[in-house]
């Protein structure tokens, strides 16, 4: 248990400082090849490096391999990732049109440039998105749950996850509590899918099939902001807007009900007679 619970604090570590070295790494590499306006995909897909190379050098000192987390291609595991993607994506086009009715909006499809626009956003938000599965479901979630106990852990890693997502946020009192809680969720289901299924793959497909939805198919956008179109994008006023965000229950009850949802999708894929990892 200690020496688990040691290995997780150890990983935490070098993922700090190589969380701090992405920024320098990634400038000299701009200064060397002269570009200018770094994207945070960049930022995200070199961080990600650091995490794989820091991941694979202590599952060496482990004397296993990217397996035991669930990385390695194999069917089963494409399968959870497609299965994961593909019920992400679902429920979250449903909450964003359960959002955009309730604030009574207007969809407008943005032609070829919104699908190259979505196409494109399935490569960004992966890569976005690998970074946090590593740091809060990858080798220190297995170490901690392996030293503390499955739902400790989850439950641990959940609370670092919301507090992830409001470092930096500039939020405050019940908005700061909302802007941890709702990804806090979100962490436990995909904690708990980890758990369940050994690896990565599923929370990966259901955390990439959320984000890609959210931010290259149906998104919201102020109507004085001059963004890329997306494939449908609702044009929505300041009010409009602070009602989609508001930091009280009654708006946050769609996204939990789509977490449960998913929770339920992950047990029926968990109960298939065709699984075998």
């Amino acid at each position: 248990m200690r020496v688990a619970l040691l290995k997780a604090l150890l990983f935490i570590a070098v993922a700090v400082v190589a969380l701090i070295a992405t920024g320098p790494l990634v400038g000299l590499v701009a200064a060397i090849t002269g570009t200018s306006g770094v994207p945070v995909w960049a930022y995200s897909g070199a961080f990600s490096v650091l995490l794989l190379t820091s991941t694979a050098a202590a599952l060496v000192l482990d004397r296993t391999g990217f397996r035991s987390l669930g990385l390695v291609p194999t069917r089963e595991r494409v399968r959870e990732c497609v299965f994961g993607f593909m019920v992400g994506a679902l429920l979250f086009a449903g909450l964003a049109l359960v959002r955009g009715a309730r604030v009574e909006v207007a969809w407008t499809f943005a032609g070829p440039n919104g699908v190259a626009t979505a196409c494109v956003g399935v490569i960004i938000a992966f890569l976005l998105l690998l970074p946090e599965e590593l740091l809060f479901r990858g080798y220190a979630f297995q170490r901690l749950v392996s030293a503390v106990g499955a739902w400790p852990g989850i439950l641990i890693s959940a609370v670092l996850f919301g507090v992830y997502h409001v470092v930096g946020s500039g939020m405050w009192g019940i908005g700061a509590f909302f802007q941890l809680a709702m990804p806090a969720v979100g962490g436990v289901v995909f904690g708990w899918t980890a758990v369940r299924t050994k690896g990565l793959a599923l929370p990966i497909g259901l955390h990439l099939g959320a984000n890609w939805v959210q931010a290259s198919v149906l998104s919201f956008q102020p109507q004085s902001a001059v963004l890329p179109a997306t494939l449908w994008t609702a044009r929505v006023t300041n009010l409009q807007l602070r009602s989609l965000y508001a930091p009280d229950l009654g708006t946050h009850v769609p996204f939990v009900a789509t977490m449960l949802l998913a929770t339920m999708a992950v047990r029926v894929l968990l109960r298939s007679p065709k699984r075998t990892a």
